[in-house]
This record gives structure tokens, sequence and C-alpha cells, in this order.
């Protein structure tokens, strides 16, 4: 009787200690515990300021995050959830972040060489993933991104069925923003729209569908690119001093397929057309001693593999079908 009272008198004492820390330092308990569960990710919580715990919602000032190769701060951070979902389910109502900072590490030159791309997962695993996630919503108002490559951006996710909105503005190509939305649609197929707009004008814009069956999954792509404007694009000016598409539009359509299980090495091109609208597509390239202008009859149709090895993108092509005819006008 008395060993059983003495341990009852040392878990209460036990529990009253936490409790006292949550209350009056919530984030020296919870910051050892998140580093913990964390710890097989390769995540660290190396701060979290001003925490307020709450019955139904918690808030953080700031939050910093060590991860490989890159840091993480977040702050002004607010969580809402029931308790009953989060003690039993370990999921929360939402999510919000109004601003994260990610600094990306520079690259090194003496790095062991790029990660090995991982193999696709099966319909089933896929399906698992978007139904464990554990928040209902998560919202960033803004996000930057500094190091090689820097940015700006803003996202909000909703869960069952997935619904992703997404804006990124490149630092360095300021007038330019993309914008993605991923959406679940059946149960064997998600939707994804790409826009990329210029001073919020729509240049390019990109119907995706990925559908699955368990052994194999397929990416239907429908593309329409604004090519005068794309091409004025500072990422492409080297290359379009050169070579330019004459055709105010591009219209690309394209199928990929891949077992599941494989890597992104096992991607296969079953169909690839690329069109203006009209019945050619017109190439003028400039050259030392004059232009050489191309017609190329279109659609142009290609067949063929995609090799994604880490580090590297080559496109092997079994079939095209085109003709090309060409002309010249020589300087002087």
């Amino acid at each position: 009787m008395r060993a059983a009272r003495l341990a009852f008198t040392l878990i209460a004492g036990a529990v009253l200690f936490i409790a006292l820390l949550l209350i009056v330092a919530p984030a020296s308990v919870l910051r050892p515990a998140a580093n913990y569960l964390l710890s097989g990710y390769g995540v660290e919580v190396a701060a979290i300021d001003r925490l307020r715990l709450g019955w139904r919602n918690s808030t953080a000032e700031q939050v910093r995050l060590r991860l490989p190769d890159m840091s993480l701060e977040l702050q002004d951070i607010a969580v809402a959830y029931r308790l009953t979902d989060l003690m039993n389910a370990g999921r929360i109502q939402s999510f919000a972040v109004q601003q994260a900072d990610l600094v990306l590490a520079a690259g090194e030159s003496g790095s062991a060489g790029p990660t090995p791309l991982p193999a696709l997962p099966t319909a089933s695993t896929l399906l698992d993933l978007t139904e464990s996630l554990p928040v209902d919503q998560f919202s960033l108002a803004a996000l930057s991104i500094s190091g090689d490559f820097a940015a700006s951006a803003e996202m909000t996710v909703r869960a069952r069925p997935l619904l992703i909105d997404a804006k990124l503005y490149p630092a360095a190509w300021p007038q330019w923003q993309s914008e993605l939305q991923i959406r679940q649609g059946d149960t064997d197929q998600f939707n994804a729209l790409v826009t990329v707009n210029e001073q919020a004008r729509p240049v390019a814009s990109a119907e995706l569908a990925l559908r699955w069956r368990e052994d194999r999954y397929s990416l239907v792509i429908d593309s329409d690119i604004d090519l005068q404007a794309v091409q004025s694009m500072p990422l492409l000016s080297e290359f379009t001093e050169y070579v330019r598409v004459v055709d105010d539009s591009l219209l690309i359509s394209a199928e990929l397929v891949a077992p599941a299980g494989s890597t992104f090495e096992s991607l296969s091109l079953d169909s690839l057309q690329l069109g203006t609208g009209d019945a050619v597509m017109n190439l003028e390239a400039t050259l030392a001693s004059g232009t050489v202008e191309a017609a190329i009859p279109t659609p142009l149709s290609m067949q063929g593999a995609v090799n994604l090895s880490a580090g590297r993108a080559s496109v092997d092509l079994d079939a095209m079908q085109a003709s090309i005819a060409l002309g010249t006008e020589l300087g002087n």
C-alpha cells in the first residue's frame, strides 16, 4: 500500500510539474518533445518564442527550425483544434503562418553528388498520404526564399479532398508571377492548373491531369503559351537573341506514362504534339552572315522516353514526324 501511495504521489507530482511548466514556460516542454519526434526526419526545433497554449487554439510569435541544407523561421503562428480530434486522431483544424523565411544553403562544388530520385508511390499509398494529412487547412500568407534561388510566395492547402493554391514571385524577375492550383478530383485523379503571368497578364498556362491505376500513372498535359511574351523573359534572352519562333502562340499536348513503384528514370513519352494553331511553325535564326528562316508543318508529333535521372534530364525520341522548308537571307 505504501509503495502504491508513493507511486501515485510521484506520478501526480510529475503531472503537476509538467502542467506548471506548460503554463509558465510551455516551450521548455514542447521543444524537447518535438525534437524527439522529429529527430528521425533530420529536423530540429531551435527555438519557440512566446508560445501560448489554449483549449481550442494556440499561438507562437516565432519558431526556428533547422533542416538539412536549410533553415526555416516561422512568424506569427496560429493553430486551431478540437482537443478530442487532437488527442484521438492527431488532427488539427487549421495551421496559419503569417511569414516564413527559408534560407537555402549555397551549393558546394565538392558535394558527394545529387540525391537519387525516389520511386513513384502506388495509388493506394498516394491516397493514404492525402487522407493522413494531420491538418484540415494550412495557410501561409508570405514566404521569403533566399540563397541560390530568391523568391517570395504564398500558399493555402485544404485536405480531404486535397486542394492547393500557391503563388510564386521570383526576386530576379519581379514582373513575373506563377500560380499553381492542384485539386483532387475523382478517387483516381488529380487536376492541376499552372499559369505564368507578366504584370498580371497571362502569358502561359498548362492543364495537367494525373491519373493512376494500382500499377501505373499517366500524366496528360495541355498547354497554351504566348510565345512573344515568353521569349522576352530574361531567362531566355541569350537564346532568343539568335533563334526566335515568329508565331504568336504554341500549343502543347503530351502524355507521360510510368509504372507504379518505378523511378523517374522509367517515364515513357506516349505522345507529344506541338502546334501553333496554324498549318506551320515559323522559326527565325540570326547568324553572323544573315538570317535563316524555317517553316515546320504542324502539328509536330513525337514519341519516346524521358530520363530524369538525378542531376540531368534527357529525352530519347523513338519517332518524330516533321518536314522543314528553309529560306535564307544572307548579308552583304
